[in-house]
């Protein structure tokens, strides 16, 4: 059974629903959507991307980030949401704890560095009282309470009388605040909610941990904290205010960037490989070619004022020579330091938007040749939010990925697929959008024929006939099931949780307001993190 995008959004009134975001302004409703508070999120750790995105504000861009840390657990795409599922282990701990030892080591090492870390000498004791309580600060998303700052104040004398050199106590300080539990976890309990009894929300000081990770993926910077710890991060128009200003720092291409690198499977590129006697240019370097056109199309879309449906249909977009040469279109004039420069995709070809990208096409093929289910499951599940069940356990998967069957096209041999009645359910959902990208080959280079029988491009798609690549994109761009599924991922990287289903109706009248706004993902934000659906939580049973 198709788990689908869910719609319906039932409209109603009253103070205890979630308010639609932006209603007030022009162009909004102003409708309710009456709604239970979500699901609670208690405890999540940080993320292997939060854990160094955070070390690198804390500490500076020249700190070499450490490298053996234990994997994330991926739920659903992301991170974000195994990190509420899951806690470190005996041997990740380890590896935090010496992490922690190796990153204070470089800062005490360099004297430089040390001393613009610091502030002062830490040779007198008003110095060490200065700096633990602010690095304290910073590296726990809120102030040290007074038990917590007299044991590192501890610390530091008994290093100091042991050791006998002050920044030996720096040192110690420094690792054992990044290796503390209050740093490499996040605790969201919540309060009373003044407005509503039978729900809760999370405090302001809580909210400006939920904000920095959700548009930096580290902690919040000294403005933010200074607005959480006056209490105003309970209040909405204070938090988009601050969405605002924190979607204008540079942190939130790092931040936004993390979310759409798990939401489009970037990370596979590092270990995609091909046969090389086939595609002899499909190395490494051409893969991180493609990983990189991606992240300035999302970057170039998403803060430039671009719209979210052009980076699914667009012909904008960005690539270096390896990439002209394998899309058959001429090199920029204009490169940046890597060698890209921005593009118009030729009017009378057909690729386009994300699903014309190496990134996408190479990732999803085998190593030999295509693969339209893989292809068809790929827009499904991450475009079209389709939760699509997995294969019987008796029924062979793995097409021949060689010479075998060389007389058939893979849409004769996918035909076997989609009139089993076992398969049909789930492949006439994928196959079809497959075979309309058939004239890509496995590295994403156009080609007009497979094994010598011409392409056939043209299928039909739950009712709407579509011929390649082109009308594909341009149907999946206009499907009012995008803004849902966008608003659905967004969802759950920003919150760390599956949504529940008494959360559907909030993402529906989430999904109107991004819809609305022409998919223009800096307008939408504020409104999502500002709403009462990122702010409350459900009081525990």
């Amino acid at each position: 059974m198709i788990g689908g995008c869910y719609s319906g959004l039932e409209p109603g009134s009253g103070g205890d629903g979630i308010q639609l975001p932006g209603a007030d302004e022009p162009g909004q409703d102003g409708e309710v959507a009456e709604v239970q508070p979500p699901e609670r999120v208690q405890l999540r750790r940080l993320t292997r991307a939060n854990f160094l995105a955070s070390l690198e504000d804390l500490l500076g861009p020249r700190v070499e980030l450490p490298s053996a840390l234990e994997p994330d657990l991926v739920v659903e795409l992301f991170a974000n949401v195994g990190a509420s599922e899951s806690v470190f282990s005996e041997l990740g701990t380890e590896q935090l704890e010496a992490a922690a030892r190796a990153v204070a080591e470089q800062v005490v090492d360099d004297p430089a560095w040390r001393a613009e870390l610091v502030g002062c000498e830490p040779s007198g004791a008003e110095c060490l009282e200065d700096f633990i309580p602010r690095f304290g600060r910073a590296v726990f998303r809120r102030a040290l309470t007074a038990p917590e700052l007299a044991r590192y104040q501890t610390l530091a004398q008994d290093i100091i009388e042991v050791r006998g050199d002050p920044w030996e106590a720096v040192e110690g300080v420094v690792t054992a605040l990044l290796a503390s539990p209050h740093f490499v976890y996040v605790v969201e309990l919540g309060e009373p909610d003044p407005e509503d009894d039978e729900r809760l929300r999370f405090t302001s000081v809580e909210m400006a941990s939920r904000l920095s990770l959700a548009l930096w993926g580290s902690g919040p910077d000294e403005e933010l904290l200074a607005v959480a710890e006056a209490g105003q991060l309970v209040d909405p128009e204070v938090i988009a205010a601050q969405a605002e200003r924190m979607l204008a720092d540079p942190r939130a291409r790092r931040g936004m960037g993390r979310f759409f690198a798990e939401w489009l499977g970037l990370d596979v590129l590092e270990g995609t490989t091909k046969d090389a006697a086939l595609f002899p240019m499909a190395d490494a370097q051409l893969f991180a070619s493609m990983r990189g056109q991606v992240e300035r199309m999302v970057e170039d879309t998403v803060f430039n004022g671009g719209s979210l449906r052009d980076l699914i249909a667009g012909r904008e977009t960005f690539i270096d020579a390896r990439l002209a040469e394998l899309y058959g279109v001429p090199v920029p004039d204009a490169v940046d330091a890597d060698g890209f420069g921005a593009v118009t995709l030729p009017h009378d070809g057909d690729r386009r938007g994300i699903l014309g990208t190496g990134a996408f096409l190479a990732s999803q093929s085998r190593r030999t040749r295509t693969s339209p289910t893989l292809r068809g499951l790929w827009v499904q599940t991450r475009l079209r939010c389709n939760e699509l069940p997995p294969p019987p356990p008796d029924v062979e998967t793995d097409l021949p990925d060689g010479t075998d069957d060389a007389n058939k096209t893979l849409r004769e041999i996918l035909e076997e697929h989609r009139s089993n009645p076992v398969c049909a359910g789930c492949h006439s959902l994928m196959d079809p959008i497959g075979l309309a990208l058939e004239n890509f080959d496995a590295v994403g280079a156009w080609r007009d024929a497979d094994r010598d029988h011409a392409i056939d491009a043209s299928v039909d798609l739950e009712g709407v006939a579509l011929d390649g690549l082109g009308q594909l994109a341009e149907h999946i761009a206009d499907d009012p099931a995008l803004a849902t599924c966008v608003v659905r991922q967004l969802y759950r990287y920003s919150t760390g949780h599956l949504e529940a289903e008494q959360e559907q109706p909030a993402i529906e009248a989430l999904a109107e307001v991004l819809a609305d706004g022409d998919f223009d993902l800096v307008e939408f934000m504020p409104h999502w993190l500002a709403s009462a659906q990122f702010r409350t939580l459900a009081i525990p049973q």
